[in-house]
């Protein structure tokens, strides 16, 4: 019977994968001293994110599609495209038995191994371990991705078989592995740490308020920082909604710190509600800690409307009091998906269409872009100890390559004549 509910609910067509990834050559004309400024970017710009073109009805729609990298080969002026399908095991499924709806029952089928893991999306960001690459996603694995500088190519490698469930989209690598793993059944996250190679190094769960969906988290001085949020899970619309899970707006936002030196767990309540998708930095000074991010005010995953207010928490060490730093013309903005260079951090802005560099919690710099939209997250790339933004864009007709003068706002428009799918997060490698 349930075989005879899966025929009915997934789609009679096949994926075709071949047709989703694709190669091209960029031809583009410059001036003399715009073509130098391209010659000397060397190397690998991709961005990851979901193999979507046009907006959906839901925050849940988007960040359900599945992994594709987009991504620029630089190599002396000669600029090559390469889109590639990241093949997880939903995307062989889907090539064979056609299209999984986006449904949180679908995972009830994973779960009973009736399906692949269809969870497993690998959308959301790119993490270089050493001389490796890997694509992230929330609820999986690591997928190996192989970058190849002499062909101008991208392939899925395999999977990575952890002892570990889950495996943040967010994990950092230094020299050696961190990640989080929250479970939703317990309330609880586990922190871990692990070798290059994957083995575990040490693990604390702690457990919290509310439904651990973390996005992000730091560690600074063998301390990590996270967000327990307010979300709540609305029985009454689990038939209706994606996923009904929505900020509780009578509950209150803690902050998790862990020592990992002392072992310890501090907690401290901000008494308001808000979800926190990036950090942006942190700084610890004998008074205070200092935390910088993005703050959402009204967040459930069913609307994809949502805005991002980039605030300064501050924790007095002394009575343990939170206080909410704002900049009255800073709210006017949706700022995410942070980037820090020097001593300032560089926010694509996604509702004025510009680039917004903020030190503390002023704006030093604005550089408008007019009609275009930017794709995800940007990198900055140091020409001659100039620090350029590196990004895509698009407007109603075509796509871009912007590459952008920091220091006197000039802006490099490259046309790719291809459609872009939406984006998350970004990578360069030289």
């Amino acid at each position: 019977m349930i075989y005879i509910i899966l025929f009915l609910l997934i789609t009679n067509y096949g994926l075709s994968i071949k047709n989703r990834d694709f190669t091209k050559i960029i031809k583009y004309n410059l001036s003399l001293k715009d073509q130098k400024t391209v010659n000397k970017i060397n190397g690998f710009f991709g961005n990851i994110g979901p193999d979507i073109y046009n907006s959906n009805s839901s925050f849940y729609d988007l960040i359900g599609g599945n992994g594709n990298i987009q991504s620029i080969f630089f190599d002396k002026g000669k600029l090559t495209f390469v889109k590639h399908l990241i093949r997880t095991e939903k995307v062989l499924f889907e090539e064979k038995h056609g299209t999984v709806p986006n449904k949180h029952i679908f995972t009830i089928f994973s779960k009973l191994k009736i399906i692949p893991d269809i969870s497993g999306l690998a959308n959301t960001a790119l993490l270089q371990i050493k001389n490796k690459l890997y694509a992230l996603y929330e609820r999986d694995k690591p997928y190996s991705i192989n970058i190849n500088f002499n062909d101008k190519k991208i392939n899925t490698i395999n999977k990575i078989n952890l002892n570990i469930e889950h495996f943040s989209a967010h994990s950092k690598f230094t020299d050696i592995i961190e990640t989080i793993d929250c479970n939703l059944f317990s309330n609880s996250v586990s922190i871990y740490q692990l070798s290059p190679n994957f083995n575990i190094i040490n693990t604390k769960k702690i457990k919290l308020s509310y439904l651990p969906f973390i996005h992000d988290f730091k560690t600074i001085n063998n301390k990590t920082y996270f967000f327990d949020c307010p979300l709540i899970l609305k029985f009454s619309k689990i038939f209706i909604d994606s996923l009904p899970i929505y900020l509780d707006k009578t509950g209150n936002t803690i902050i998790n710190i862990y020592d990992r030196n002392e072992d310890k767990i501090y907690k401290y309540n901000t008494n308001e509600n808000f979800y926190v998708f990036h950090f942006a930095k942190i700084i610890e000074d004998k008074n205070n800690i200092i935390i910088y991010a993005s703050l959402y005010d009204e967040f459930n995953f069913n609307d994809i409307n949502i805005s991002g207010k980039y605030r300064k928490i501050i924790i007095n060490k002394d009575n343990n009091k939170v206080f909410i730093e704002k900049n009255s013309i800073l709210e006017k903005y949706s700022l995410d998906f942070p980037v820090q260079f020097d001593d300032k951090i560089l926010f694509p802005n996604m509702k004025n269409n510009s680039f917004v560099i903020c030190k503390d919690l002023k704006i030093i710099k604005e550089i408008k872009i007019n009609e275009l939209s930017i794709c995800g997250e940007p990198v900055i790339y140091y020409i001659d100890k100039v620090p350029y933004i590196l990004s895509f864009a698009f407007d109603k007709i075509n796509s871009y390559l912007l590459i952008i003068n920091i220091n006197n706002k000039k802006i490099i428009k490259i046309p790719l004549d291809i459609e872009l799918t939406f984006g998350f997060h970004s990578i360069f490698i030289k």
